[in-house]
């Protein structure tokens, strides 16, 4: 005698029982009524639909009510899974849209910044143009009034003449020679030609030759104590530089002003064979500095000759 045969039949008959079919109608009812105001994620409703499928199945026989009733449930449970289908589409859009709308936002952030940062180097590189122009037409207008002191300086260039004065007394007269340069009241003397009469640094600062007619010439180069060349002469003719802020001059004399407006040079030609020689004076460096006055001639700090002194030039390496 099979024992599980009364359970294997209740069990028939509970799941054949109108009340099962109405307990399972209730149920995929209220799931489907729930999920009706509450959309659940999609494919939550493709299983319920498995599974009410499936029940119909193997319930069998049922009444036109229950199957009209289960009918009705698959199609509200295919309206739902169909809408949550829509709202998970939207939702993915309205995502999508947000994500671009804040990446738009971040870009817009970014070019307005760049576009501001353009706008502000613009303005300082305008504005440093500006000055840069304004340096610009400042340096033209310096340079422009320059060339035009220069130009009036050139205009005075030439030759210096010899005056027919007599010649002062000569500390040198014990030393017969065909020319004397007088630096202040300092005596030069020179037999042979040319003649160099102050070196410094190695360099020829004053040095004295004699032409063919037998006159005194004179060539030059004169720096101030930056070591700026301010005037040239070559042979008795004499050349201005910017170095040069004035210059006085007459047919046989020479007066030369520097920057501070100090008197560098004065050349005074006295006669053929005689020329005067004052002066501030200063190597190509700048840093030796030689003073011809009337009492001395002094290079300074390392000697001094005094007024009287007769000598046949000067070297200091």
């Amino acid at each position: 005698m099979d024992k599980t045969r009364p359970i294997r039949d209740w069990l028939d008959a509970l799941w054949r029982s109108p009340w099962t079919g109405a307990v399972l109608l209730a149920i995929f009812w209220g799931l489907a009524g729930y999920w009706a105001f509450h959309t659940p994620s999609p494919g939550k409703a493709v299983a319920a639909l498995a599974v009410v499928a499936t029940v119909m199945t193997f319930r069998g026989e049922l009444t036109g009510i229950e199957k009209t009733f289960l009918t009705l449930v698959l199609f509200v449970l295919v309206f739902i899974e169909i809408r949550a289908i829509d709202n998970e589409r939207a939702d993915n859009e309205k995502k999508q849209r947000q994500f671009f709308q804040t990446q738009q936002a971040g870009f817009n952030g970014i070019a307005t910044q760049a576009n501001l940062n353009f706008d502000s180097t613009t303005k300082d590189l305008s504005e440093a143009i500006n000055g840069l122009s304004k340096v610009m037409g400042t340096t033209q207008d310096a340079v422009q009034i320059s060339a035009e002191s220069l130009n009036k300086l050139r205009e005075k260039e030439g030759a210096l003449i010899p005056e027919n004065l007599p010649t002062p007394p000569n500390p040198c007269s014990s030393h017969p020679a065909p020319v004397y340069l007088y630096l202040g009241g300092v005596g030069v003397f020179a037999s042979s030609f040319p003649h160099s009469v102050i070196t410094l640094g190695g360099a020829t600062l004053f040095s004295i030759d004699m032409d063919k007619k037998g006159h005194l010439q004179v060539s030059a180069d004169i720096f101030d104590d930056h070591g700026d060349l301010v005037t040239k002469i070559d042979h008795n003719h004499f050349q201005a530089t910017y170095a040069a802020s004035h210059i006085e001059k007459s047919p046989s004399r020479l007066t030369v002003y520097g920057r501070s407006d100090n008197k560098v040079l004065d050349v005074e030609y006295l006669n053929k064979t005689s020329i005067r020689i004052s002066g501030d004076l200063h190597s190509r460096t700048g840093t030796e500095e030689l003073i011809i006055d009337d009492q001395s001639v002094r290079l300074v700090p390392l000697f001094s000759l005094q007024a009287g002194t007769c000598f046949g030039g000067i070297v200091v390496n």
